[in-house]
C-alpha cells in the first residue's frame, strides 16, 4: 500500500476485474482473490530468486531489456483495459 500505483490499480483495473468476478457470485470472488494473491506470491518468489542470484543472472543490458518489455506490456494492458471499460 506504500506504492502510489496500488491505489490507481485498484480503482481502475482491480475494480473492473472484481466487478466481473462478482457476476459469478461467491465462487467468482473467491477465484479472483485466490488467483490474484497466488500470482503476487509467485511473482515475488520469482523476483526474490532473481535478486538472490545477483549479477550472475541479470547483467545491466538484460535488465534494461526486461524493464522495456515489461513497460511495453503494461502500456498494452492499460490501453486494453481502458478500451474494455469504454466498450463495455
Amino acid at each position: 500500500m506504500m506504492n502510489p500505483y496500488w491505489y490507481i490499480w485498484w480503482v481502475t483495473i482491480g475494480a473492473s476485474f472484481f466487478l466481473k468476478s462478482i457476476e459469478y457470485g461467491k465462487v467468482g470472488s473467491f477465484f479472483f482473490f485466490s488467483g490474484h494473491i497466488s500470482s503476487d506470491f509467485i511473482w515475488y518468489l520469482f523476483v526474490g530468486f532473481i535478486i538472490s542470484k545477483g549479477k550472475k543472472v541479470l547483467n545491466q543490458k538484460f535488465y534494461k531489456i526486461i524493464i522495456f518489455i515489461c513497460g511495453v506490456f503494461l502500456f498494452y494492458l492499460g490501453i486494453k483495459f481502458i478500451i474494455d471499460f469504454i466498450g463495455g
